[in-house]
């Protein structure tokens, strides 16, 4: 994998890793279940945008 993908699914996990803080202090309930195939997509979309 290449750097941009990479970076890609960090800045995703870390969007996962928000959801997760606010719904251990009670903040917002966000289900992360439904963000888990954006770890997938994320990549792909990388990709993609750097073929343009």
């Amino acid at each position: 994998m290449s750097d941009f993908e990479i970076a890609a699914m960090t800045a995703t996990g870390g969007l996962m890793l928000a959801g997760i803080s606010l719904r251990l202090l009670k903040i917002r309930h966000i289900p992360i279940g439904d963000l888990l195939p954006a770890l997938a997509i994320a990549p792909l979309l990388a990709l993609l945008v750097s073929h343009f």
